[in-house]
């Protein structure tokens, strides 16, 4: 892109829009609790300063970026103070972290961390146990509570994750306000959620920090294969000039170096996550095709690694999920199935969300395609770019990932769209720059809408509040370990502590509702000779609302369990209910 020609604005005017979007946000942070939410989520609690707050950050980026020259000072400290606003946030006005999910992380780590043993067949994620085996360390080494700051992971992850960004884009780039602005639609568009306390989350920080560091330091000019060349100029003409990527005038002490960070990282991954590594595989591999690499053996040594892994550590994993692991394998329509059609349900408020969440993704993509046709107009090819996006759709072919795979294909294939959808909303030269800030602006505060409602639409059942934790607490005093402890589904945050000493267990809903005899007959089904207890919290009750039960029928299972023989309540409090199955009636 080129430069604007007139300069808008000075500095000083820029900083101070800033300034004034941080005090309106600090003004608009206020606790929430479950009476704040509806089913569309946390955007029905946010207040009209938040949205001010937003909209004034996004105009001192806009002005940090259409001046004669882009301000980069200006536009980084615009880009974290976005980072602040849409994802610390709820770390702020929710009083525990978010996220069942993230409960059952700590329980992982608690675990390893008091018995120093691993459970590879109580949970998949115990055969790639490097994340949570360092946390446990870390946090036995430093004495740090995870859930004091378990909230504020995913404002972290974001920020680790940006100077990867730039280095990419700058792979693709050598115009900074592209490069600007990359960074600041990758903090707009990351919609899935993945960056909480997870294997993923720190795993696509290295995802990250790994193809960068592949396509820019170890980067070339490309394509170097000739025929490829000669095809590619009759399809596209000739290409404007490639970016200066690598590190010619690094010593080889230097390059050496980062080679063995870049292997370093490669091994983190294949011991913390299932999915990762073979992304690594796929971006390394596109971009050895294109010749936009120098480390043309790196698929190679992230394949052997991978292998390793899964034939040795991983080999309890593969041995008990072999049928299911190859039945996805060439299956795009079963895979789709499980990760979009089933998932298309639920309340009217909770089918909003999740009609919206995917608009969001087609409309971004859509964006992106805008931009990469704009970057071709101008002459630039950007294969490793239009490699990097486009090979996680091949990811949908190989495996259903639990239902999560298009999330896992939106998030390995960000950070290039991110930059592509750059390209779209850059700067015209032709427009006044006071009309560019304007749509800048404009674009910014649609794609936070769309982003709050996809990000954080299900809050109603993500919100996790203390008085649910202390029932947690209170369940843990009063079940004997070993117990089978019955849910009404996944949404509660019950494996945080003891991880190994209870067997959880979601209940099914026959034909003819959930009812106690029904629900007797289910543990008698899987307990055994051990106790069984029915815990009721409002977050699960909050999900199967959600998901389509009325609030009537969630009464009517309690009130049938308070009335049974077979069951005994243990206590009854505003964050939980725990029965006590009793075979064969009270006495």
């Amino acid at each position: 892109m080129r430069a604007i020609d007139r300069p808008w604005g000075r500095v000083a005017p820029g900083w101070a829009v800033l300034g004034a979007g941080v005090v309106a946000w600090a003004i608009s942070l206020r606790p929430i609790g479950p009476a704040d939410l509806t089913d569309v989520g946390l955007i029905s609690a946010l207040p009209p300063t938040w949205w001010v707050a937003m909209a004034l950050v996004a105009a001192a980026f806009a002005i940090a970026c259409v001046g004669e020259r882009p301000d980069t000072p200006l536009g980084v400290a615009s880009i974290v103070a976005a980072t602040f606003v849409l994802y610390g946030t709820p770390a702020i006005i929710e009083a525990l972290p978010r996220f069942n999910t993230v409960y059952v992380h700590l329980g992982l780590i608690e675990a390893i961390a008091r018995t120093g043993q691993l459970y590879p067949d109580l949970d998949a994620r115990f055969s790639w146990p490097l994340f949570f085996a360092a946390a446990a360390v870390l946090t036995e080494v430093s004495g740090v509570d995870l859930l004091d700051i378990a909230a504020w992971v995913p404002t972290l992850t974001t920020l680790v994750a940006l100077p990867a960004m730039w280095m990419l884009a700058r792979a693709f780039t050598e115009d900074r306000r592209l490069i600007l602005l990359s960074s600041w639609v990758l903090v707009v568009a990351n919609w899935v959620g993945q960056d909480y306390l997870s294997p993923q989350g720190f795993n696509f920080v290295i995802y990250l920090w790994f193809i960068a560091l592949v396509a820019w330091f170890f980067g070339r000019e490309g394509p170097s294969w000739e025929p490829l060349r000669r095809r590619l100029v009759r399809l596209l003409g000739e290409p404007a000039p490639s970016p200066r990527v690598g590190a010619p005038d690094q010593p080889p002490a230097a390059r050496a170096g980062m080679l063995v960070a870049i292997v370093a990282m490669v091994a983190v991954s294949v011991a913390s996550h299932q999915l990762t590594p073979f992304a690594m595989i796929g971006a390394s591999l596109a971009l050895v095709v294109v010749g936009r690499t120098r480390l043309v053996s790196m698929p190679i040594l992230v394949s052997v690694l991978a292998g390793l892994w899964l034939v040795f550590p991983g080999f309890t994993f593969v041995a008990g999920h072999f049928g299911s692991l190859v039945a996805d394998i060439g299956d795009p329509t079963g895979t789709a199935g499980s990760g979009v059609v089933a998932r298309v349900r639920g309340s009217e408020g909770h089918l909003f969300v999740v009609l919206e969440r995917i608009a969001y993704t087609l409309i971004f993509w859509g964006i992106a395609a805008v931009g990469g046709l704009r970057r071709l107009r101008a002459g630039h090819w950007d294969l490793a770019a239009v490699v990097l996006a486009g090979y996680p759709f091949g990811l949908i072919v190989l495996q259903s990932y639990g239902g999560e795979i298009f999330l896992r294909v939106f998030l390995f294939a960000l950070p290039p769209m991110s930059f592509f959808a750059a390209a779209a909303i850059a700067p015209v030269v032709r427009l006044r720059p006071v009309v560019n800030a304007a749509i800048l602006v404009a674009v910014t505060l649609a794609m936070t809408a769309g982003f709050v409602v996809a990000r954080y639409g299900n809050e109603a059942a993500d919100l996790v509040t203390p008085a649910e934790l202390a029932a947690v607490d209170r369940m843990y005093t009063a079940v004997p370990p070993g117990s089978v402890v019955a849910l009404l589904n996944y949404n509660a945050p019950v494996r945080y502590r003891s991880f190994e000493a209870y067997e959880y267990v979601t209940l099914r809903t026959p034909a003819g509702g959930l009812r106690a005899d029904s629900i007797a007959r289910q543990l008698d089904g899987v307990r055994g000779d051990s106790e069984a207890f029915v815990f009721m919290t409002p977050a699960q009750a909050a999900l199967a609302q959600l998901l389509g039960v009325t609030a009537p029928e969630l009464d009517a299972v309690r009130a049938d369990l308070a009335a049974s023989p077979l069951f005994r309540a243990e206590f009854d409090t505003e964050g939980g209910t725990l029965y006590r199955y009793v075979p064969g009636g009270q006495p």
